[in-house]
């Protein structure tokens, strides 16, 4: 009699025996005999399964039987193939579309990729407006310099009312007509704010407020410390701080640079980015001015600090500290002026102050004490001078 598959109903594996025979299931150890339906069947089948490796030992037959299920398979792999394809191909096609910009933007592109003239040129976008722009200041650059030519310019040495901004609108470092760098300085020796430097001064240190309260004048402020560095000689030393909250922030050198081309673009550099930020204490930078012209070269004598802010040293929470040997500690305006008399008893280094816009007494009697005891001269910018 012919043998069938079947599974044994202890454990559900697949079998092969004849109907009628008793026999004993190698995998449980039951007895088993087929059941009598499947002995009716001319040729009982059992479905495999994976794990039935009696049914699956003959390879690719069932798949031989099922011929719909083999050639399913056999083309699946070329539709995913097809369809993958085709994607990547809308994909490339929409980034071509994208990439390829007219000359002239439609009105419709314009009023949806309304981009600031920055992004648009990261992004690669062009600005019909910009060029047009580019073309107008094009056209002013002759007559800016048949102004300067014919000298009807104002003097770099005199304070500006109003300047070319670094990091504003003309992006990058300002030229040199603009800072008035000629290689030499103007009659009487080079200027800040209309203040002579002095023949005798060597070495100048700009200490200058850069605390919140000056955010509208910063930009201006650093501009005229551009004209009066431009002003300086090789011979000259100088060094630029800047101070808010009781930080000082200098030049990448830290110290005193000759008055080159080099030390000036250096300079030029450090400005750039810096921002008014923070309360006015101005302690930490006077200490560093004193501390750097202390290493000034001694065969270049004269030593001079400007020192600029828009109030007094007060601050909101007392500004700066400092205690003098034996005594209280002091802060805000009484430490300024007790630190510069315990430092600067021979008067060595001299102090020209700047007080800017503010009309406050208490602003205007620090600066001038500083000033007059300092031997150096006070300042006062209205409104309508400063830069």
């Amino acid at each position: 009699m012919m043998a069938v598959n079947f599974r044994c109903e202890k454990c559900g594996k697949s079998l092969k025996g004849e109907p009628g025979v008793p026999m004993q299931c190698p995998h449980c150890r039951r007895k088993v005999a087929v059941p009598a339906g499947l002995a009716s069947l001319p040729r009982p089948r059992v479905l495999p399964t994976a794990a039935d490796p009696v049914a699956n030992g003959r390879g690719g037959q069932l798949v031989a039987e099922m011929p719909a299920i083999g050639a399913m398979a056999g083309i699946m792999p070329w539709v995913l193939s097809v369809f993958l394809h085709l994607g990547l191909f809308l994909i490339m096609l929409f980034v071509v579309m994208f990439s390829a910009r007219p000359d002239t933007p439609t009105p419709q592109m314009a009023e949806i990729f309304r981009l600031p003239p920055q992004m648009g040129r990261m992004a690669g976008f062009d600005d019909p407006r910009e060029r047009t722009d580019a073309k107008e200041r094009s056209k002013e650059r002759p007559q800016t310099r048949r102004r300067g030519q014919r000298k009807e310019g104002i003097d770099p040495g005199i304070t500006r009312k109003r300047v070319i901004l670094l990091g504003g609108e003309r992006s990058g470092l300002a030229g040199r007509e603009e800072l008035g760098w000629n290689g030499r300085s103007k009659r009487g020796g080079p200027r800040f704010i209309g203040k002579t430097l002095g023949a005798g001064v060597r070495n100048v240190v700009y200490v200058v407020d850069r605390s919140g309260s000056m955010a509208d004048s910063f930009e201006g402020i650093k501009m005229e410390i551009l004209r009066s560095i431009g002003q300086l000689e090789p011979h000259h030393s100088f060094h630029v701080i800047l101070f808010s909250d009781d930080r000082a922030i200098e030049g990448p050198r830290r110290r005193l640079v000759p008055g080159d081309d080099a030390g000036k673009l250096a300079a030029q550099r450090f400005l750039k980015e810096k921002r008014a930020i923070g309360p006015t204490t101005a302690l930490v930078a006077l200490k560093r001015a004193f501390a750097v012209l202390k290493h000034a070269d001694r065969n270049r004598p004269g030593k001079l600090i400007y020192l600029l802010s828009d109030g007094d040293f007060g601050g909101i929470t007392g500004g700066s500290r400092y205690q003098p040997a034996g005594g209280r500690v002091l802060d805000g305006n009484q430490a300024v002026l007790q630190w510069l008399r315990d430092h600067n008893k021979k008067g060595e280094i001299l102090i020209n102050t700047f007080l800017l816009d503010s009309t406050d007494r208490v602003a205007v009697d620090v600066l001038g004490t500083i000033a007059r005891e300092n031997g150096g001269e006070f300042k006062h910018i209205s409104p309508d001078e400063h830069p």
